[in-house]
């Protein structure tokens, strides 16, 4: 799942003329969406911690995002079933 997902973003990120979404835009929606703790509530009310959390959180998924070919090579999913690592159709989703 989260291949799919870093994959999807990579996309919209590499499209960026046509989505206005490059990485940055994308990690501050995804980000605390992707990486919310209860440790994060409870630094809500310190607005220093959460700000630090926060920076931590957009640093990982932009690494993510920007690095996704990399960490998700499509040899590494070989051999895990019939079909690994290959996209569904198009319109498969829909």
């Amino acid at each position: 799942t989260l291949e799919y997902l870093m994959r999807h973003l990579a996309c919209l990120a590499g499209s960026c003329s046509a989505t206005n979404m490059p990485t940055k835009n994308l990690v501050i929606v995804w980000a605390p969406n992707l990486f919310r703790s209860q440790q994060e509530e409870s630094a809500c009310a310190s607005g220093r911690a959460a700000c630090m959390e926060l920076q931590r959180q957009s640093n990982v998924v932009e690494f993510i995002i920007d690095h996704t070919d990399v960490l998700f090579c499509s040899s590494s999913t070989l051999g895990i079933g019939d079909g690994a690592g290959e996209r569904p159709p198009a319109g498969a989703l829909s």
